[in-house]
């Protein structure tokens, strides 16, 4: 009579299979929130950079209106300086040309000063840009690292979903001791996995409704930030936009429990929204998307 090892066995390979499309399935998911999110980022970082290089390159221009006062105003004093000398009769004189040097010391002076201030500006302008980018880095690591976190716990369990089922039927198959209860145990069984089957397709069918669902809600978001419209019908500040779709996120998707919390904060990280600027940072993960929501309209 078959036992345990027998039926476990048998099973195993389908077990094994259901398992291996299961994980490499969440697998990929994650790793595409997580490539997706960090696209959100990729406009806001180029228009960061270039900002600062049109910073950068406007001090050139902003500075060289100091340099060239400094070269007219040597100019001016070295005209005025010879003509003096000249009235007195001193043009050759040793006191003629330690004033002329004077005057050039003056202006390389105040050209080192000219050319302190533009360099620290310039490095602010750096520190500035580094500081933002180093945020950008932050939250995109801490999203990661979130995503791989649930990503780990879904797996296990799927693995435990599948791997039970497995042991359970084994026992349940090796405890059938006559012919008879072995006939009736097959015939569950075989029920069993055509249901477990139909299950698997049923879930199958569910979460590819459900990531479609997900992407028509991202779709939607990201138009209401990129399609918000003024009294007269000029694009908005994106930043309005940005509001309204985290109020449509929070109160429409998570309050009808089309989404849960943690889904609904990530879609909104995915668009590049920040949730933590709109809500009370008293508010905490335990309290709802509308809360959070409430608290942004009463305190601004």
């Amino acid at each position: 009579m078959a036992g345990y090892d027998y039926y476990y066995n048998k099973n195993k390979a389908y077990a094994d299979e259901q398992y291996a499309k299961t994980s490499a399935a969440n697998t990929a998911a994650a790793e595409k929130l997580i490539a997706d999110t960090k696209a959100a980022y990729d406009p806001a970082i180029a228009s960061a950079k270039a900002n600062a290089d049109t910073q950068t390159q406007g001090l050139n221009q902003q500075f060289q209106k100091d340099y060239d006062t400094q070269a007219i105003q040597e100019a001016v004093n070295k005209r005025k300086l010879a003509e003096s000398m000249a009235n007195q009769g001193l043009s050759n004189s040793g006191l003629n040309s330690t004033q002329q040097t004077a005057l050039a010391v003056t202006r390389t002076n105040n050209e080192g000063a000219i050319t302190q201030q533009k360099n620290t500006q310039a490095r602010q302008i750096a520190q500035s840009l580094d500081n933002y980018l180093n945020g950008v880095n932050s939250t995109l690591a801490q999203n990661s690292a979130a995503t791989y976190a649930n990503l780990s716990a879904t797996n296990q369990n799927v693995y435990n979903s599948i791997y039970n089922a497995l042991s359970d039927n084994a026992t349940s198959l090796a405890n059938a001791d006559t012919a008879a209860e072995a006939a009736r145990y097959k015939a569950q069984q075989e029920a069993a996995a055509a249901e477990y089957k139909a299950q698997l397709a049923a879930q199958a069918a569910a979460e590819k409704q459900a990531k479609a669902n997900y992407n028509s809600y991202y779709t939607r978001a990201k138009d209401i930030i990129s399609n918000t419209y003024d009294s007269s019908g000029a694009v908005a500040d994106p930043e309005s936009g940005r509001k309204t779709a985290y109020d449509y996120i929070a109160h429409t998707l998570v309050d009808s429990g089309e989404l849960t919390y943690t889904q609904g904060k990530q879609l909104m990280t995915q668009l590049g929204i920040s949730p933590d600027k709109y809500i009370n940072t008293r508010t905490d993960a335990n309290q709802n998307m509308r809360y959070a929501a409430d608290s942004y309209a009463s305190h601004h």
